[in-house]
C-alpha cells in the first residue's frame, strides 16, 4: 500500500474510532434529560464538513442545526435568514459567509482568478455583513463569527490571498458589534498540507475533524457566557426574542 494511501486509511480509522462512542450515546436518546440549548451553524460546504462533527461532539450539551442547503455568499444570506432562523430561539448562532463572496464571477457563472471579479466586493461585503449582524442580533442568541479558511494557490475561482482581505473586513464588523470571532483561518492556515486538499478550498475527513473540533470549543464556550450573562443581575433572562 502506497504510503499517502496508507496514512488516509490510519486517519480515517481514527476518525471512525473518534465518533463511535459518541453515536453510541446519540442512539440511546435523551430522553428524561433537561432540554438542551440551541446552536445554529450557518455557512458554505466548509461549515457543511465540520458541521456533524459539532453535532457529535456537542451531542450531551446542545441540540446542533444547520441549514441543509449551502449558506452560499452574503447575498444569499440577506435573501434567506428569516428562513433559516425559522422560528426557533436559538441560544448560540456561529456563522459565516466568505469563500462565495470572494469567489471570481462573469455572466453568472464562476470563472478563474484572473478573469471576472469577485462575486461581492470588499465593499458590499461589509455592507451587507452589518445587515446580516443586525438581524442576527434580534434573536437573541450569543453570536460566534467565523473567519474565513484559507483559500490555497491553485484552486479554481479563487484567488489565493482573498481570504485575508474578506477576513479584516469582516474582523471591521464583529469588532463594532463586540462579536466573538472564532478564527478557523488561523487555526488550519498552518498545517494546510494535511488537512486540505490540494489545490482546493475543501478539507478531508480528518481535516473537517480538525475543524469541528475547534467550532464546538467555540461553541461551548459561547454556550457558557450565554448562561452567564443569563445569570447576571437585571439580564433581561426572561425576555422573548425577535423571530
Amino acid at each position: 500500500m502506497r504510503p499517502k494511501r496508507a496514512e488516509m486509511w490510519r486517519r480515517s480509522a481514527l476518525v471512525i474510532a473518534f465518533l463511535a462512542p459518541f453515536v453510541a450515546h446519540i442512539a440511546h436518546g435523551f430522553s428524561g434529560e433537561p432540554a438542551r440549548p440551541k446552536v445554529l451553524l450557518l455557512g458554505d460546504s466548509i461549515s457543511k464538513g465540520y458541521a456533524p462533527f459539532v453535532q457529535v461532539l456537542l451531542a450531551s450539551d446542545a441540540v446542533v442545526s444547520w441549514p441543509r442547503e449551502n449558506c452560499h455568499a452574503t447575498v444569499d444570506g440577506l435573501a434567506n435568514l428569516d428562513r433559516w432562523l425559522g422560528h426557533e430561539r436559538w441560544d448560540v448562532i456561529h456563522f459565516n459567509f466568505g469563500l462565495h463572496d470572494l469567489k471570481h464571477m462573469r455572466n453568472g457563472a464562476p470563472v478563474p482568478p484572473t478573469e471576472g471579479a469577485p462575486n461581492v466586493s470588499l465593499t458590499d461585503y461589509e455592507a451587507n455583513l452589518e445587515r446580516i449582524v443586525r438581524r442576527l442580533e434580534r434573536t437573541g442568541a450569543t453570536l460566534v463569527w467565523a473567519s474565513t479558511t484559507p483559500v490555497p494557490p491553485g484552486a479554481e475561482w479563487r484567488a489565493h490571498g482573498d481570504a485575508v482581505r474578506y477576513n479584516a473586513v469582516a474582523l471591521r464588523v464583529m469588532k463594532r458589534h463586540g462579536i466573538a470571532v472564532d478564527d478557523l483561518y488561523a487555526h488550519v492556515a498552518a498545517r494546510l498540507d494535511v488537512l486540505q486538499l490540494p489545490h482546493n478550498v475543501h478539507y478531508t475527513t480528518f481535516g473537517y475533524l480538525v475543524l469541528g473540533r475547534q467550532v464546538a470549543a467555540s461553541v461551548r464556550a459561547a454556550l457558557t457566557a450565554g448562561m452567564r450573562a443569563s445569570l447576571a443581575p437585571g439580564s433581561p433572562a426572561g425576555a422573548v426574542r425577535a423571530g
